[in-house]
């Protein structure tokens, strides 16, 4: 569409109200020269033919024959630097495009815009600071913005500026007046007054507010980055502020190590690793702002500091925050890398905290169909003497016993590191009792298949517990049929037809959580080896669309003795878990 047209058409609708609308077609039909689009309704603004910013505050989200939000939201924020338009009009539009977006986390992407059109005249930012000035609860949305671009002309008016409002009588606009002291422009290299940062220091001293407070951790930080030679000072201030401050402080402090992992001071970093320790299990967001973080500090060339912090963490909550959710980064980070993960898996095993191991057990369950391949990471060994390979062994059958493959490789990965035959011995009886006990299936066929690429000790060791397993099953099937034992045919289809109508009942009600069921009709085929479709074409001609049959099957082993001792297993099992070294 050419201007010419596009400019009647937009006049015809708006000339019926419906300028908002026909914006919105106009963004749809335009798949290229989409900026086309802004500057001409920014020229027809200017040409006074359309009021664009009045016809834009009328736009809401999710109301009933509106246009799509965002999409036309964008068309205002792209005309925005080239409209010449009365600053007050233009920020309170702004803050209704904001506002009516939500808690999206688009809602602040139109502030781009505005900036821009204050940056086109240096007295646009500085009217702006006056309207705000006079209705802080209307426009203090809007200071932020009006204070990144105003400083590119003059930073230090704009700073001076925002500590006389630090000193305003109203919270909302000390709270404003903070937040914005982190988006002053400063030029590269630049100094940043001292001023600042004793006003940074009288808000850390003064205030109680823990949204305040939060927003002057941030800030003080921005001042941080540009300017190293105030870091003791800021440094001292945040660690105050996060002695005092609440969930809001810890929540900004969990912001800093998610988007600075890497240009956080290390004094800084350990301040604020101390403090987020006590973060509430159920603050989620802070949480997931910490595994971010957690996942970037892994990622370091000393990712020692984002292990040691994970650690903390979970033992200080303690089983109270689900796993593979909350910490769902920082373990995928950790299970991406087989070297890391067996280093974490020794460590963890080896201290036996039942907050680690859970967690660990947690984790490798989730991300793993079969369990994790793991070996023993020599490194993370505090010695290597009978109690200690011992100790970690049972630690491995405690957590990992429902993970036979895993628990099998790491037993067989600690012979190894076995320093005696007595040690050595133990361990293959580890690995016959319980673990080729309860496993003698594909548990079984997977130590033959370790034990071919083994030798000397280690491979002695597990003949013997290979060899043991066939003895127990050869005299297991040597036992003759007991009918006593056996129930009835009637008693097993009883049971197989109960098992049956659970298994329905539970798919139906899987079936109902589906997303895919929602989107796909369902169709029962009682025999045959394909199905038949028909797909119409666009001529309304069918065609026959044959779908082959084929079948598939899952299998899962089971525990043997939880058949047959149940009580005695788990008693077992919980004592591994539970017992500690005593140091």
């Amino acid at each position: 569409m050419n201007k010419e047209k596009l400019r009647e058409v937009l006049l015809k609708e708006t000339a019926a109200g419906d300028f908002i609308k026909a914006i919105s077609e106009a963004w749809s039909d335009m798949r290229e020269d989409r900026d086309d689009l802004a500057r001409e309704i920014a020229a027809m603004h200017n040409e006074g033919m359309v009021d664009v910013v009045a016809e834009f505050t009328c736009l809401k989200k999710n109301v009933q024959n509106m246009p799509a939000f965002f999409p036309t939201r964008h068309v205002f924020e792209q005309a925005l630097p080239y409209l010449d338009a009365p600053i007050d009009a233009v920020m309170r539009c702004v803050v209704h495009l904001c506002r009516e977006a939500g808690q999206d986390l688009m809602a602040g992407s139109i502030l781009s815009g505005y900036i821009d059109f204050c940056v086109k005249d240096s007295c646009r930012p500085r009217e702006a600071l006056k309207l705000i000035e006079a209705d802080f609860s209307a426009l203090g949305d809007m200071l932020a913005a009006t204070v990144a671009a105003g400083s590119r002309f003059d930073n230090s008016y704009y700073l001076s500026e925002l500590i006389r409002f630090t000193k305003h009588a109203d919270i909302k606009a000390r709270r404003y007046a903070v937040f914005s002291l982190a988006r002053i422009q400063w030029e590269k290299g630049a100094s940043v007054p001292d001023s600042a940062v004793v006003a940074m220091g009288k808000v850390f001293e003064e205030e109680v507010d823990d949204i305040l407070i939060a927003a002057a951790i941030k800030s003080a930080f921005a001042l941080l980055e540009q300017d190293k030679a105030h870091e003791e000072q800021l440094i001292g201030q945040i660690s105050g502020a996060l002695k005092r401050g609440g969930k809001n402080s810890l929540h900004a402090a969990s912001e800093l190590i998610m988007f600075n992992p890497h240009n956080l001071p290390s004094k800084l970093l350990q301040l604020l690793i101390e403090h987020l320790k006590r973060v509430d299990s159920e603050s989620i967001g802070t949480l997931d702002n910490i595994d971010y973080g957690v996942a970037k500090l892994i990622d370091r060339v000393d990712g020692e500091i984002g292990l040691s912090f994970l650690e903390q963490l979970l033992i200080t909550h303690n089983g109270l925050i689900s796993v593979s959710d909350v910490f769902d980064s920082s373990f995928a980070k950790i299970c991406e890398n087989d070297k890391l993960l067996n280093k974490v898996a020794t460590r963890w095993l080896m201290r036996g905290d039942r907050a680690l191991c859970d967690a660990l057990s947690e984790v490798a369950s989730a991300r793993f169909r079969n369990g994790p391949r793991i070996e023993i990471d020599s490194s993370e060994l505090r010695a290597c003497d009978y109690v200690h390979i011992v100790f970690t062994a049972r630690k491995v059958i405690g957590y990992f016993f429902m993970q036979p493959l895993t628990a099998v490789s790491m037993v067989i990965s600690l012979m190894h590191h076995a320093s005696d035959d007595e040690t050595l011995d133990y361990l293959s009886r580890l690995l016959f009792d319980p673990l080729l006990m309860n496993y003698p299936g594909s548990t079984r066929d997977y130590v033959k298949g370790l034990a071919s690429q083994e030798s000397g000790k280690v491979k002695q060791a597990i003949d013997s517990a290979l060899a043991s397993i066939e003895h127990y099953l050869e005299t297991l099937h040597s036992v003759p049929v007991l009918p006593a034992l056996h129930v009835s045919q009637s008693q097993r289809e009883s049971y197989r037809r109960h098992t049956s109508e659970a298994m329905a009942k539970s798919m139906k009600a899987a079936e109902k959580k589906s997303l895919f069921s929602s989107l796909f009709a369902t169709s029962t085929l009682l025999y045959g080896n394909k199905s038949i479709n028909y797909i119409y074409t666009a001529t309304g001609e069918p065609n026959r669309m044959e779908t082959p049959l084929s079948s598939h099957s899952f299998s899962m082993e089971f525990p043997r003795m939880d058949d047959v001792d149940p009580y005695g297993l788990n008693y077992m099992l919980r004592v591994f878990q539970l017992e500690q070294l005593r140091v």
